[in-house]
């Protein structure tokens, strides 16, 4: 009985004829993915993200409304509620964030342990000096200064 009352009440129209029209094509939308059952919904090409369904036009929506106070099996039940859930759980990938690219990896770590390092990198690096001339003109400008060479030891 109580399944009767429930079930009855979920069958009251939301809106009458004239709120129908004023409401938004999204409120609508969401109103029927709750509500119709996935069959109703793939039929009448109402299932899918709401910005892509709200592309089509309001009339062709209230008359999906329409027709699902008019079928009586239309209604969504637990077995739809499954059926959503399977899907998703298939074909609906989790988001997984961008990696990033293996030399930020690297610079990190050697960032992070640089004190574990710092040894065997002086040891083991090429001693690396450079001199500097300075040409002198009235009119010195940054470009003016040059390295003039580099040695490596």
């Amino acid at each position: 009985m109580q399944m009767e009352v429930q079930r009855e009440s979920r069958r009251e129209r939301p809106w009458n004829k004239e709120e129908l029209e004023k409401i938004s094509k999204k409120e609508l939308i969401e109103w029927l993915q709750q509500n119709a059952n996935n069959s109703f919904l793939q039929q009448h090409q109402l299932q899918g993200k709401v910005s892509y369904v709200a592309k089509k036009n309001k009339t062709v929506l209230i008359k999906a409304f329409n027709t699902l106070f008019e079928q009586n099996d239309s209604w969504r039940d637990s077995k739809d509620e499954e059926e959503s859930k399977r899907y998703r759980e298939t074909f609906c990938r989790p988001r997984v964030d961008a990696l990033q690219p293996l030399k930020v990896i690297v610079l990190r770590f050697f960032a992070k342990n640089i004190n574990t390092y710092q040894k065997r990198l002086i040891a083991d690096l090429p001693e690396v000096s450079a001199t500097l001339t300075l040409r002198y003109s009235p009119q010195l400008t940054i470009y003016d200064v040059g390295i003039v060479g580099t040695f490596v030891q």
